[in-house]
């Protein structure tokens, strides 16, 4: 059964995203957890039937026991580097996204070339929709920002077209 468990692990371990297969792992470790439990248990009372007192009692873990530990320890090393990595990434794309805000705000300043402002702003808005998301504590906050700043680019839009209407 041990061995099996290692088995299973090493492959599961072998996969690009450890996220995909971190519900497996944990399903995995739960029930070798339980088994482990068991297993000492079951070595504390044949350790009592033969005589032995209960506060004497020492359980080794075996060599499968240990590789098992091991491996568990190198998922919890993979999870951290992934959930560093995405943290990061998305940190990396809160940036992108605020520079973009702030370019479609420069924008609503200009008051020359209309088409070429309206074309550059649905460029920028192309590049804001495929970066990637951001940290979910500043997502709410991102989004406000941006749709506060393409509402002023638009309604400098309407005034510009209506100074033009009335000259």
């Amino acid at each position: 059964m041990k061995q099996e468990i290692i088995t299973k692990l090493e492959n599961l371990l072998e996969h690009e995203d450890i996220n995909t297969v971190s519900t497996q792992i944990k399903t995995i470790q739960r029930e070798y957890e339980e088994a482990f439990s068991k297993e000492i248990e079951k070595a504390k009372e044949d350790f009592s039937n033969d005589g032995g007192r209960s506060r004497d009692f020492i359980y080794t873990k075996s060599k499968e026991d240990e590789k098992i530990v091991e491996l568990f320890d190198k998922f919890r090393k993979l999870k951290k580097q992934s959930s560093d990595k995405l943290q990061t990434e998305q940190e990396k794309n809160l940036g992108i996204k605020t520079n973009i805000i702030r370019d479609i705000g420069d924008l609503s300043k200009m008051d020359v070339n209309v088409s070429g402002a309206i074309k550059k702003l649905h460029e920028l808005q192309l590049k804001y929709k495929q970066t990637g998301n951001v940290p979910a504590a500043k997502h709410k906050d991102v989004l406000t920002d941006y749709n506060k700043v393409v509402d002023t680019f638009y309604f400098g839009l309407n005034l510009y077209k209506e100074s033009q209407e009335v000259d």
